[in-house]
């Protein structure tokens, strides 16, 4: 019965910390409607975000916001738009 609290009790400090960790990691934010902005503010239009992206973004980047969209010539573009916390600025990569 002891043995059976711990596991519990362990598999509950687990969940807690992979929620946390999962939660405040820079690497698997969004920022969806800031991305949008950018995107429209640079021309592209028929926007439509498609989640995290794992790669592609700098370290100090803190929200990796994957899209698909048209660009200034009508043409389809995949790629993703890397914002930091506070004083960094938004860029667009391809």
């Amino acid at each position: 019965m002891e043995r059976d609290r711990t596991t519990t009790f362990a598999a509950t400090i687990l969940i807690i910390i992979a929620t946390l960790f999962c939660g405040f990691n820079p690497w698997l934010q969004v920022d969806k409607p800031r991305s949008i902005e950018v995107l429209e503010a640079a021309g592209f239009t028929q926007i439509k975000t498609t989640g995290w992206v794992a790669f592609g973004c700098g370290k100090e980047d803190w929200y990796r916001t994957g899209f698909v969209a048209k660009n200034v010539h009508d043409k389809p573009v995949e790629g993703t738009v890397c914002c930091g916390l506070i004083a960094k600025q938004c860029t667009v990569r391809f």
